[in-house]
């Protein structure tokens, strides 16, 4: 399919455009596979999930709604060790 770009072919296609080359299915997908798993290692490496979740949670006390991670219910945990 002339024109296509990488993710605008169809799903069932034999084979994907790459920088103007044509590509198999199952190289594109094992690309977009090794893709997702070294952002998520990137992700790990650097605490970036925390950095998201704060930076989450602190935009929505800037707008004045109350975040809470924690149930309410249960004790605060104690970091003496008995």
């Amino acid at each position: 399919p002339g024109g296509k770009t990488f993710f605008g072919a169809h799903f069932y296609s034999p084979s994907k455009p790459l920088l103007g080359r044509q590509i198999t299915t199952v190289s594109a997908n094992v690309m977009v596979l090794w893709g997702m798993t070294l952002l998520l290692m990137l992700l790990l490496m650097f605490d970036g999930m925390r950095k998201f979740v704060d930076g989450i949670s602190n935009g929505l006390v800037k707008i004045g709604m109350r975040v809470r991670f924690t149930d309410p219910d249960l004790p605060e945990p104690s970091l003496s060790r008995k």
